[in-house]
């Protein structure tokens, strides 16, 4: 038998989740489109058929109690549920529509996924997007653990515990060095003589960080950790002005690039990074998020090839 539920049990779980999404009751109030005496009751009305609290603190910060942060982790599940439900027993629209966020690192934000979103919009003109960066893997895994965005993309050897992910995209690893001086590098024989050279290095809470360490050691080697920085951009200037050499994906480098700098290929020591689509576990994707996955999976390679240096 299925427990009766009171009044509006549904209702009362969006208004909990978006008071804890936007961090207030009066922010919530916009996107419920309710007034905050009638969300302050639903909050109230699903404490009360649940018998806890799901708050502590005075109403101008409210805390999550341990029950709360257990309701938020589940009501996602619920919502997601009940999206899968509505779309499986209604047919697909004959175009898509909705709203896709996505988070990831500043350079697939900067330079892949622009590129991307203009030509898949081109098709589905009524899909929009929300696009995220962050210098770090944690804070995208934090946002698409609690819906703040659909998914996140990133460099990742397996699935972290909570999440699935779906193989996307590879990328050619380059060595980015200055056109002249004591460390450019136009043609590449040995690892040896890189690992000397001053690099210029990713955050060790990057997704490049591991990588380089793992590949380097594969040869007994580890390139000297001399500057650190949080994105491609950062350290192509840091390249330009002769302090060292880099390694970037090869989607970062542009013709302005090319021009500037030595950019070679990695291919002889590095396998391709495959960059992996992140979703929550067992969320419900939406057809026109599945339709963007999709499209970034196809194979098309898009580099901004046009694309000036800022």
């Amino acid at each position: 038998m299925i427990a009766e539920f009171s009044g509006d049990f549904i209702q009362w779980l969006r208004g909990f989740y978006y008071t804890v999404q936007t961090g207030s009751l009066s922010a919530a109030t916009t996107i419920m489109n309710r007034n905050q005496s009638a969300l302050s009751h639903q909050i109230k009305c699903l404490e009360d058929e649940l018998g806890v609290k799901l708050f502590r603190g005075t109403k101008a910060k409210h805390e999550l109690t341990d029950e709360g942060r257990f309701l938020l982790e589940k009501s996602i599940g619920i919502f997601d549920t009940i999206n899968s439900i509505k779309n499986s027993i209604g047919t697909l629209p004959d175009s898509l529509s909705g709203e896709i966020g996505i988070a990831g690192l500043y350079t697939i934000v900067q330079h892949y996924l622009p590129h991307k979103v203009s030509q898949f919009s081109m098709h589905y003109p009524q899909v929009s997007f929300q696009l995220q960066g962050s210098a770090c893997r944690q804070p995208i895994l934090d946002m698409v653990a609690s819906r703040e965005v659909d998914i996140g993309i990133m460099c990742v050897d397996e699935a972290p515990q909570g999440f699935d992910t779906t193989p996307l995209f590879s990328t050619e690893v380059m060595c980015v060095s200055p056109k002249t001086g004591p460390y450019s590098v136009a043609r590449i024989t040995n690892l040896e003589q890189l690992a000397s050279f001053p690099c210029i290095y990713p955050l060790k809470t990057s997704t490049m960080e591991p990588f380089l360490e793992r590949q380097f050691g594969r040869f007994g080697l580890s390139p000297q950790n001399k500057y650190l920085v949080d994105h491609f951009e950062a350290a192509k200037i840091c390249v330009g002005m002769g302090m060292g050499i880099t390694f970037i994906d090869d989607f970062a480098c542009t013709e302005v690039d090319r021009q500037k700098l030595n950019v070679v290929s990695m291919s002889a020591f590095f396998p391709r990074r495959v960059h992996s689509g992140i979703k929550r576990r067992d969320m419900f994707v939406p057809p026109h998020l599945e339709a963007f996955l999709r499209f970034l999976g196809s194979g098309t390679r898009v580099y901004p090839d046009t694309q000036t240096q800022s």
